[in-house]
This record gives structure tokens, sequence and C-alpha cells, in this order.
């Protein structure tokens, strides 16, 4: 009974005694602690940063509890500096992503502006100066010729509601640009007011004001077709809508044939086209940021609106020579008039001509034939035709 009772002893002290010596050579150190996590599964994310994070050698007492042993587990060193230059570059990476962002944003943005403003006076000139509309005709054709494209666009790609009862700004905005084209337009056409003839110029300043609007809506639809993760065939069809359909609207206002589908009005889709086009090649194909798509896509409708719009208008000018050629010399027009018109067609075209003879030579007539305020038609129609008419009847 003592013999038992004495070994029974002697194995208790004996734990003890090895219980004791585990405890002393584990202590309380991190690298135990984290070599006995690591028992479970030393390849998960957790343990793996636990153990980036001790530098000490590896610990031979590695349990989860103080009744089982586990092997011991290598835990490399690392180096700190390394890491601090990833976190750096990790850092530097996110903020130029995010500065791209916000320019590519505010770029965006200011694009749209400015052919809102430019898609308001094209509207309210034609609605003005074709349709002979009042100031509210005007301001809802140049309205609705600004956010026309943009509201095609959301309906068909299913964004409702529409963008500019989301942003009143735009509304605003084309409201603004053209009530300042109604009032203001017709002061700024005087040569006295502005030093230029802007009437002359008329035409050249809408094909200009329609080019450079068509690219920006151009780039604008594109980049909105990307972030609704269209397929890449899409993106241009969706810029080009963006871009033509509020001109066929203002068209079809003013009771006019659309513009896009005249023959010599090539540039007006090809322009919005080619800067989609650009954008699409350069973001989806090449694999470049947005920024340079976006300056691959203005470029183009720079170089339409510069280049080929310049060449196209050269040969108008040759026709307008030649016209006038053909009108400095009346005399061969008289001959087929006497034979293929009636008399008092050939009096009255007769009668024409001297009288524009007489007034251009004539110096001494009534006090509307000269002097500082000379009015030619007035002239024609109070001094010189009725005289004309009295001989030849």
């Amino acid at each position: 009974m003592a013999s038992s009772s004495s070994s029974l002893l002697r194995r208790l002290t004996g734990s003890l005694a090895s219980l004791a010596t585990r405890k002393q050579a584990c202590g309380t150190s991190s690298s135990c602690l984290f070599a006995q996590a690591a028992r479970f599964n030393s390849t998960t994310p957790c343990l793996r940063n636990a153990a980036l994070l001790t530098k000490s050698s590896p610990s031979p007492c590695l349990t989860q509890s103080s009744s089982k042993l586990v092997r011991p587990l290598l835990v490399p060193r690392v180096d700190a500096n390394r890491l601090v230059q990833r976190s750096f570059a990790s850092q530097r990476r996110l903020r130029l992503e995010y500065v791209e962002c916000v320019v590519i944003k505010r770029v965006l943005v200011g694009l749209d502006y400015v052919g809102t403003a430019l898609f308001a006076f094209t509207g309210t000139m034609k609605a003005a100066t074709v349709a002979q509309m009042d100031v509210l005709g005007c301001c809802l054709v140049g309205f609705t010729t600004a956010v026309g494209g943009g509201t095609v666009r959301d309906l068909i790609t299913g964004t409702t509601p529409v963008f500019w009862l989301k942003q009143p700004q735009y509304i605003a905005l084309a409201v603004a640009s053209a009530l300042a084209t109604f009032f203001l337009y017709p002061k700024l056409r005087k040569e006295a007011i502005t030093g230029l003839n802007l009437a002359e110029h008329e035409q050249e300043l809408m094909n200009w004001a329609d080019a450079i609007a068509l690219g920006a809506f151009a780039c604008v639809g594109a980049i909105h077709a990307t972030q609704l993760r269209m397929h890449w065939l899409c993106v241009p069809v969706c810029g080009m809508v963006t871009a033509t359909f509020g001109g066929i609207i203002r068209d079809l206002l003013c009771q006019q044939k659309p513009w896009i589908f005249h023959t010599d009005s090539g540039l007006y889709a090809t322009t919005a086209l080619g800067a989609a086009t650009s954008f699409v090649i350069t973001t989806h194909i090449v694999k470049l940021p947005a920024a340079t798509g976006l300056i691959a896509g203005i470029g183009t409708m720079w170089w339409f609106t510069k280049y080929v719009y310049a060449d196209e208008e050269e040969p108008e000018e040759d026709v307008e020579d030649e016209e006038e050629e053909e009108e400095e010399d009346p005399e061969d027009v008289r001959p087929q008039l006497e034979e293929f018109c009636k008399p008092k067609c050939v009096k009255a075209w007769v009668a024409y001509q001297e009288c524009t003879d007489r007034v251009s030579k004539d110096t001494t007539g009534e006090a509307h034939c000269t002097g500082q305020y000379f009015d030619y038609w007035a002239c024609i129609d109070h001094c010189v035709g009725p005289k004309l008419f009295k001989e030849l009847k």
C-alpha cells in the first residue's frame, strides 16, 4: 500500500516538474503564442500575417492547450523597409488613380456643359432665322436640341429618369443659352458693335459650333456606354446617338429635312462617329486609360473640324465665283428671254436691268438716291422704277 502511494506521488511530482519546465521554456512571448495558433493551419492569411510580424527564432513549445504537443513552426524573417516601400507604392498608385478619375469626371462635365450651350445656340439660331419663331419657340427648340440626344440615349439604354431630370442645371444652362442667343445675337451681328460682319459668317459659325458640340457629346455618350459595361461595338453607336439626335429633333421642329440626311452634310455624323470610335479603340483595344481615350476623341473631332471642313468649303467658293462671273454679263441672257419668254416678262427684265444701270451711273437723282444714306432699292422703287415703267407702256 505504501509502495503504491509512493509511486503515485513520484508520478505526480514528475508531471508537475515537466509542466513547469514547459512553462518556463515557453513564457509569454508572441512567437510562442503565434506558433501555438499555427498548429491548425499555417497557410491561412491571418496566421501568415501573424507570422510575418515576428522576427524571433522558432520556439519548441507549440500547443493550443497545455495537454497537446505539436511540431515547431519555422517563422521567416521579413524586411520591414521592403514592406514600407510596397505600401508607399500602393498609396501612390491609388492617389494617381483617384486624381485621374477626378480629372476625367471634371473634363466630362465641362464638355457636357459646352456641348449643351452650343447646341442650345444652334437650335435657337435656326428657330429664329429659318422658322421665324418667337422667344418661347426659340427657347423650346434650343432646349430640345441641347438635351434631345442625351434623352434618346438614356431611353435606349434604360437609364430612367433621364439625366436632365436628375440634374436640373442642364435645364438652366440650355434655357439661359437660348435666351442670350435670342436677345443678344441680333445686336452682335452689327458690324459697328463687334468689328466683324457676323452675318456673312453665320453659317460657318453654326458649322463650327455644331462640330465642337458633336465631338463633346460623342465622347460623353461613349463614356456613358462604357460605364454601363456595354459591348465595345455599341459604344460608338451610343456616342453617335447622343451627338446627332438633338440636331434631328431641331430640324423636325423647324419643319425641315434633318441636316444629317443631306448629301452635303457628311461630317455631321462622321465627326461624332469618328470621335466615339477613337475613344473605343484607345480604351478597349489598345487598353490605355480613359483620359488618353478622351484626348484621342477630342483630337479626332478637332481634325475633322479644322481640315475636312476647310477642304469642303473650297469648291463652294469656286462655284460662287462662277455664278458672279455669269451675273456680270447679263447681255447674254436677254436674247434667250426674248425667244422663249412672253413679251411682258421680257419688258420686266429689261426694265430691271436699265433701272439698276441708271441708279449705279446717275448721280443727279433725288435726295434718296445720293448722299450718306443712299438706299439702292428704295431708289429703284420710288425714283427710277416708275419712270421706266411709264416709258415702257
